[in-house]
């Protein structure tokens, strides 16, 4: 056994060493300074183990020696000394996991690095329970959180207007409920998150149309006021253009006469110009959108060679640029 002048006096002589203390019990001489190893014969493979009781002068030596003892308590009744310090260790760690933020956060950080997620995709997931969820729930013992609570939380995110939002953020919490079943934090009994065992339908909101002309005697004004257009040629063609290709302000503003085939009737926009997600669009878009052109468009585009068809874009003037903005 060793003393703990005798401790002092151990430094390292240009090799690592064991210095027996206690039966099984040994001090580590390394660079870095000096730890307790416990080495012993597995109780069931034969093998020779060697664990660490932490560093001296932390540990000191009776608490590396009352370890030791307990270790051998474990293996005189056939148990591994490494894996109970594994299970206490882990044990421990789910005790820290009580309230809801802390397994979500301990899920999201376990499915990032286990799905193929992008970095945005899981910076948004995680921002979405930040914002929604964690206010409401995140300081909750997520064992005693019911499925009114829950219910509460999506239908405030639904009741804003964002039910998409509303229908994410009710599979990100299945998904921390089903976790938290998995890291042994809740008995699957507990998990009221489950389908089928609770109701958690999000109400339909009432639609909300966009602003629009239904009557066709006000389309008919609005289509012979276009045509009564005085200004310039190319903002009254682009106005006469916009009802009979119904496509987006912006993808027109892009029309180059490149695209166009007036013998065929068709405009060919590419796929990075149309509206798409960011993942789509970094991936370089999608197939071209093929745009068929009424003989009217037609007769409009012919039209309008004579004035901008030296140029890349068909609709040139700048006001109407500006306008489409």
């Amino acid at each position: 056994m060793l003393t703990t002048k005798q401790i002092e006096e151990l430094h390292h002589d240009g090799r690592d060493r064991l210095v027996a203390d206690i039966s099984g019990l040994f001090l580590r001489i390394r660079p870095s300074g000096k730890s307790w190893a416990f080495l012993y014969t597995h109780p069931t493979s034969g093998k020779q183990v060697r664990i660490s009781f932490g560093t001296y002068p932390k540990v000191q030596p009776t608490t590396a020696r009352q370890l030791a003892r307990d270790a051998f308590q474990l293996i005189a009744i056939g148990k591994d000394p490494q894996s109970e310090k594994l299970e206490k260790r882990q044990a421990a760690r789910l005790r820290d996991l009580t309230n809801f933020e802390q397994v979500a956060r301990d899920w999201h950080k376990h499915a990032t690095a286990t799905h193929e997620w992008t970095a945005g995709y899981s910076h948004r997931v995680l921002r979405m329970m930040e914002l929604h969820a964690f206010p409401r729930l995140g300081k909750l013992p997520i064992g005693l959180i019911t499925t009114t609570d829950v219910l509460d939380t999506l239908q405030a995110v639904s009741s804003s207007g964002t039910r998409e939002t509303a229908i994410r953020l009710r599979e990100s919490i299945q998904r921390t409920y089903r976790h938290a079943v998995t890291r042994n934090v809740l008995l699957p009994a507990e998990n009221f998150m489950a389908k089928g065992v609770a109701d958690f339908t999000l109400p339909t909101p009432r639609v909300k149309h966009m602003a629009a002309i239904l009557d066709p005697v006000k389309l008919g004004r609005l289509l012979r006021d276009l045509d009564a257009y005085r200004g310039s040629a190319i903002t009254r063609a682009a106005l006469q253009l916009m009802p009979l290709i119904f496509q987006r302000p912006g993808q027109v503003r892009q029309m180059l006469w490149e695209q166009l085939d007036l013998a065929a009737a068709v405009w060919r926009c590419p796929g990075i110009q149309v509206k798409q997600t960011k993942v789509r669009r970094a991936q370089g878009g999608g197939a071209d959108h093929i745009v068929p052109l009424p003989y009217q468009a037609v007769e409009i585009l012919k039209d309008l060679q004579n004035i901008s068809h030296p140029t890349p874009a068909a609709l040139t003037e700048q006001r109407f640029l500006a306008a489409m903005e």
